[in-house]
């Protein structure tokens, strides 16, 4: 699911968050950048976990896959709390965006 998530706000925002080389939310912030790094990262991790998925069962040590198991995780609940707090900087954003409505047609 998170992989998911992760590629639909990359698309989203980099396809129709930008409009003429500014942030259509509030150009004076980095709304759309942190967001676009806070997904990058989460679908790299995401793409690691995945991986680690597939050889989790040839994995003897049961030391080992605990500690596989707590770390993904840890992260997920970690991640989750950050795409939370993302959603709560775009949001305000675009609560004071300064896009003019011309701007606005164009994306739409």
């Amino acid at each position: 699911v998170c992989l998911v998530f992760c590629i639909i706000i990359l698309a989203c925002i980099d396809r129709d968050g930008y409009c003429k080389g500014h942030c259509l939310f509030y150009s004076g912030g980095s709304a759309c950048g942190i967001s676009l790094a806070v997904a990058g990262i989460g679908l790299l991790f995401c793409l690691v976990f995945l991986a680690v998925d597939v050889i989790f069962t040839n994995i003897d040590q049961p030391s080992h896959k605990k500690y596989i198991i707590c770390t993904d995780l840890g992260f997920c609940g970690l991640w989750t709390f950050v795409f939370f707090v993302t959603f709560c900087y775009m949001a305000n954003h675009w609560q004071r965006s300064d896009a003019k409505e011309e701007e606005l047609k164009l994306v739409n």
